[in-house]
């Protein structure tokens, strides 16, 4: 019986489609399976400015793209030696935000102990000055760059850079590294607004959020955004470093994209 149903089902398949005018429509070639599915698609997304000038030799499902702000250099897949250094620059990539992050609450000196839990990674980083600490994200960000694009103009299709691009490049790039502290700084206020008319405790977490976000409004603490029991001023704040963080990542892509010389 299950042998009958099976033939009863491949027949009802393979059976050729007839129109409405009683033409039979041919039958197209079964595909595999295994060939059915499309291919890999890494990144469909261009890089960022539509910079092609350090991503791979092809675009579309076999390029994967790393956001660096500025710009987003492409690794193909489907070659060793740019997945390894597509496996590298996500993992530098990675790193580099988590620290620059730290870096931003380590700025902002809040109180302890979530204070001492973030100097514990930073080392004593996290006692130089807080001009010092301001730069090092630039300069870090942009030694790397520098270095990096050395290996990028390597890859295929190899498209030299001068030394001065390469040197503008760095300092596009480096400035990208502050693009960073949008989430930590947007999510501190949410946070803090969230906290302002919900009672989660009296965890040390909430207490940091609070002093922070305080050292984060204070530039706008003139300002009466307060009505009632309502206080506008985390959510100005967030409109305005949305603002300010999209309109420096365009003019960051703009003047990677022309570089002078």
């Amino acid at each position: 019986m299950v042998e009958l149903a099976v033939d009863s089902l491949r027949s009802v398949e393979q059976a050729p489609a007839v129109h409405a005018d009683g033409n039979v429509a041919p039958r197209l070639p079964q595909q595999s399976p295994a060939l059915a599915f499309p291919d890999f698609d890494c990144g469909a997304a261009l890089p960022a400015g539509g910079d092609l000038s350090l991503a791979g030799a092809a675009t579309g499902t076999t390029t994967c793209y790393l956001d660096f702000g500025a710009t987003s250099p492409g690794f193909r897949h489907d070659n060793f030696i740019q997945a390894m250094a597509f496996s590298f620059f996500s993992f530098a990539r990675a790193l580099g935000i988590l620290y620059i992050g730290l870096l931003f609450f380590s700025i902002l000196a809040g109180p302890q102990p979530i204070s001492g839990l973030i100097k514990i990674p930073l080392g004593r980083v996290s006692d130089w000055p807080r001009w010092l600490k301001i730069l090092l994200p630039f300069v870090t960000t942009a030694i790397f760059w520098w270095s990096a694009s050395w290996i990028l103009e390597k890859l295929p299709p190899q498209l030299a850079t001068s030394p001065a691009q390469k040197f503008q490049g760095a300092m596009v790039v480096g400035l990208s590294s502050y693009l960073v502290w949008k989430i930590p700084a947007c999510g501190t206020l949410a946070l803090y607004l969230l906290s302002s008319y919900i009672y989660f405790g009296r965890h040390p977490i909430w207490n940091y959020i609070d002093v922070t976000a305080q050292t984060l409004l204070r530039p706008i603490k003139s300002i009466p955004l307060r009505v009632g029991r309502v206080d506008f001023a985390p959510v100005l704040a967030m409109a305005v470093l949305f603002f300010l963080f999209e309109a420096a990542e365009r003019a960051l892509v703009w003047m990677y994209a022309h570089r002078l010389f």
